[in-house]
């Protein structure tokens, strides 16, 4: 059964997630193998992102900057929800050659 904060924002973060995919747009490379870049952020209760940064390179600085690059173009995002707290903190996991990321919410005092 999800937690009333995971059942509150599934509809948020499938938003995000869609918003970030269509905007992370890496040059195209010769290496194929897999690469993950993890980056984190906060979204403030009217959108906006703040303190966004790298938290795990892929060893690739041009996919570490498209994944960074993406998150700028994608944002500002919908207000949260009247229930969130003033900030919602979001790791984002982008996959290369995959072109696919996903957002894992933790809630912060309201």
């Amino acid at each position: 059964m999800k937690s009333d904060f995971h059942s509150i924002y599934d509809d948020y973060k499938k938003d995000i997630e869609s918003r970030i995919d269509l905007t992370w747009l890496p040059e195209k490379s010769q290496d194929s193998r897999e690469h993950q870049i993890k980056v984190v952020f906060m979204i403030a209760s009217n959108g906006n992102v703040q303190n966004l940064s790298l938290l795990s390179s892929s060893g690739d600085k041009k996919l570490d900057a498209a994944a960074i690059e993406a998150i700028k173009k994608a944002a500002p995002f919908k207000a949260l929800p009247e229930t969130a707290p003033k900030l919602l903190d979001v790791q984002y996991i982008f996959r290369w050659p995959a072109r696919r990321g996903h957002a894992i919410f933790h809630q912060l005092g309201r």
